[in-house]
């Protein structure tokens, strides 16, 4: 995983939230949207980073 796409701030919180169970991985990051699930851990982050390429464009 990137160091730079996830992120902690001085709290200790952060603004991602991704889950891996029974071989899925659950991406619960964005609250006006339906939970996205992926076939793994590295599919959700490849996805998060596409996105994030996108918005900084």
């Amino acid at each position: 995983m990137s160091a730079s796409l996830f992120k902690v701030d001085k709290n200790f919180v952060s603004d991602q939230v991704i889950v891996v169970y029974e071989n899925k991985a659950y991406d619960y990051s964005s609250y006006f949207t339906p939970t996205q699930s992926y076939d793994s851990l590295n599919d959700a982050v490849e996805q998060r980073q596409k996105i994030n390429q996108e918005m900084m464009q």
